[in-house]
């Protein structure tokens, strides 16, 4: 399922790196290289668990706003790094985007999954669902659907997962798509990519 990655409006630097440092070095990062936020979305990580579920203080540096930041972090680096842990692979993903390693923003927060309590990434409104639920999504035949919104002119469709992938029009025409019960609606999100937003209650 192609999927929104948030662009940011203000310019972000990256935190500094430590060139002397080679324990645990990945590609020209180390772990001691990583600011509080990303090492707490690592630890996350390596346990299987999101950053609520560490134990407070786990850092010096330890504050609200590094775990919110950090939450954040986690759902990116779950998206670019792939189905199950590698650590090696996570420092990669790190040292390729540098953005990745900014400051603590306020701005890049989660909120919890409308259907799960996972946490998920803000768009327009809050209804908008994690990126597991968004991958159970089905349209009205029962069939699970992923929307795409690759082309230039940001053309949004939906397609079939099983079967030989064709098109679902009515989740085109209408966006509208479930999660178990939840009554959703699948679109292309401002920022790019496909979001799916629980109705119920927005």
């Amino acid at each position: 399922m192609s999927r929104s990655f948030p662009t940011t409006t203000s310019p972000l630097t990256a935190s500094s790196t430590t060139s002397t440092r080679a324990a645990n070095r990945c590609g020209s990062l180390s772990e001691c290289d990583l600011g509080v936020a990303q090492r707490l979305a690592l630890m996350a990580l390596r346990h299987g668990s999101f950053v609520r579920d560490l134990p407070e203080g786990s850092f010096v540096g330890d504050t609200a706003e590094e775990r919110a930041y950090a939450e954040y972090l986690l759902v990116l680096l779950r998206r670019y790094g792939g189905a199950g842990f590698d650590e090696e692979k996570v420092l990669t993903v790190l040292a390729d985007h540098p953005l990745l390693l900014a400051p603590a923003d306020p701005e890049h927060v989660t909120h919890d999954c409308p259907v799960c309590g996972s946490p998920a990434l803000f768009s327009v409104a809050q209804g908008t669902v994690c990126d597991d639920c968004a991958d159970r999504v089905r349209c009205s035949s029962g069939h699970r659907v992923a929307g795409t919104s690759a082309e230039a002119w940001g053309h949004f469709s939906a397609y079939h997962l099983d079967g030989h992938g064709e098109e679902c029009h009515s989740v085109t025409d209408s966006g509208v798509c479930w999660i178990d019960d939840c009554l959703c609606v699948m679109e292309e999100s401002p920022a790019g990519g496909v979001v799916v937003e629980v109705v119920d209650g927005l």
